[in-house]
């Protein structure tokens, strides 16, 4: 288990560190309070392509952001890797899911670049 900078466990048993009340605005999307002292939670990046892979190890990441993030980079990588293969499918996608294995965000690979193809004038 991993702590955020400046983080750990408490010295005194049972005790997880000081209570950080936060403003509604930096609420983690998993919907519970912001401490930046709790463990980071771990996120799951299960494939479905032309095989399904499922992530058995996960991630420990700050927020549902940055494992959002995580999933794009992730997904641009394999699609550079089908480019120099001379060939682009979009069709699969990347479930992020928590520990307790739920689904918190499906990443198509479309939603993951931006395809300009000749005459498109954007």
């Amino acid at each position: 288990m991993s702590y955020r900078p400046g983080c750990g466990p408490s010295p005194v048993a049972g005790v997880r560190g000081t209570y950080v009340k936060a403003r509604a605005s930096l609420m983690v999307t998993t919907e519970r309070p912001y401490n930046p002292c709790l463990p980071m939670p771990r996120f799951y990046f299960h494939l479905t392509n032309q095989v399904s892979a499922r992530d058995e190890e996960g991630r420990e990441l700050a927020d549902l952001d940055e494992a959002v993030a995580a999933a794009t980079f992730d997904i641009r990588s394999i699609l550079g890797e089908d480019v120099s293969r001379g060939r682009i499918d979009l069709r699969g996608r990347i479930d992020i899911a928590d520990e307790t294995q739920t689904i918190l965000r499906s990443i198509g690979f479309a939603d993951a670049v931006q395809l300009r193809l000749p005459g498109d004038s954007r």
